[in-house]
């Protein structure tokens, strides 16, 4: 069983550290337009865009987990696996904290792509409802470490629906400082809060990562226990 509200603290701490430099410009961009809505009429575009954002994850974690169950229908398989996706975690830990510009460089500007540019303005100018809910889907297409991460955790759940769960979750939770930024745009994190929300953020993935090494070894460890009973009989 999945701990998922240490899944939505670390989503939480690791967004305000990170998705507001990411995804704020798209939200400021967005925001602007809504400047002469009513404060409650703002709250709810808000609401569609990141909507929009957390189909998107859904259907991510639906493909995580179905191939995640794939993986896991061979305990060997398995057990390698998520020892793997651990060290990765742990690696992705490591440069999200202490070197984010290697990690940057996983993350293609695809906000300088022609296609997407011109479906950004589109939406931007469409405007109303519909037009938010999909701005909110193409960021949730934008590639992103925290997306890598999530969905990393989203493949070792091993099942469809716990797959689908880590997302929804990752995206509630990221949810909160986007609306925070969209409502009152130029609002910044100071670098100190940023620091501790880095610092924490740090002990919750490397944490995930060892839980993950620990449990590719322990299936490991049940798989040759089981061929060893088996040979002895």
């Amino acid at each position: 069983m999945l701990d998922y509200f240490a899944i939505f603290t670390m989503a939480l701490l690791m967004s305000f550290s990170h998705c507001v430099g990411m995804c704020g410009g798209i939200v400021v961009a967005y925001s602007m337009k809504l400047n002469q809505m009513s404060f409650y009429k703002k709250i709810y575009m808000h609401l569609f865009y990141n909507f929009g954002r957390l189909s998107m994850y859904v259907l991510i974690g639906l493909v995580c987990g179905i191939l995640g169950q794939k993986i896991s229908v061979s305990t060997q398989v398995s057990g390698y696996f998520l020892i793997l996706l651990g060290v990765l975690m742990i690696l992705f830990a490591v440069f999200f904290v202490f070197y984010p510009k290697v990690l940057a460089k996983l993350e293609p500007n695809i906000s300088q792509n022609q296609i997407f540019k011109k479906l950004f303005s589109y939406f931007l100018h469409y405007g109303g409802g519909v037009g938010i809910y999909f701005l909110g889907i193409l960021n949730g297409l934008l590639p992103c470490g925290m997306i890598y991460y999530f969905a990393s955790l989203a493949l070792s759940a091993g099942g469809v629906l716990d797959g689908m769960g880590v997302m929804v979750v990752f995206g509630i939770a990221t949810m909160l400082p986007l609306m925070i930024l969209g409502i009152f745009v130029g609002f910044g994190i100071s670098s100190v809060y940023k620091k501790i929300f880095l610092c924490l953020s740090f002990v919750f993935m490397m944490g995930f990562g060892m839980m993950n090494i620990y449990k590719g070894v322990q299936k490991l460890n049940t798989q040759n226990h089981q061929e060893h009973h088996m040979h002895h009989h």
